[in-house]
């Protein structure tokens, strides 16, 4: 199998994100948390990559994890294991159908534990319950 050219951009404007994952096969977050022990939580655009459907491969114990699950929506590499990113980037781009069924798979966890109306939703139940309204309350 033809693999297709890697291309590191660098930081972008939201909307050049956007374009360019309208182009991708693959979005690859290789995070390293600081040697301070800082570290991003989940990275929006691996939330936004799986909307549309492309599978991610994202480092471990940095908050991509949240969303990603390894094998199914994409891989979880070690922080700094370039070998272990080069080999999920290759088996992503080597086989189409996996990507796809993976980026798929994605997306439907995003719509199902991420989507904002259905977050607010269930916090409000929690707000019901928590001032009694819900369960049984006299509301």
């Amino acid at each position: 199998a033809r693999l297709r050219r890697c291309e590191f951009v660098g930081a972008r404007t939201h909307s050049e994100v956007r374009e360019w994952m309208e182009r991708a096969a693959v979005l690859a977050v290789p995070s390293l948390r600081a040697t301070n022990g800082d570290m991003e939580g989940l990275p929006t655009v691996v939330l936004e990559a799986m909307e549309r459907g492309l599978p991610v491969v994202a480092s471990e114990g940095t908050g991509a994890e949240e969303a990603v699950v390894e094998g199914e929506t994409g891989f979880l590499i070690a922080q700094g294991d370039v070998e272990g990113l080069a080999g999920a980037l290759i088996s992503l781009l080597g086989d189409g159908e996996r990507a796809r069924r993976m980026g798929a798979s994605g997306r439907r966890r995003v719509e199902g534990r991420f989507d904002i109306a259905r977050q607010t939703e269930l916090l409000e139940e929690i707000y019901d319950q928590v001032i009694g309204l819900g369960g049984g309350g006299d509301g």
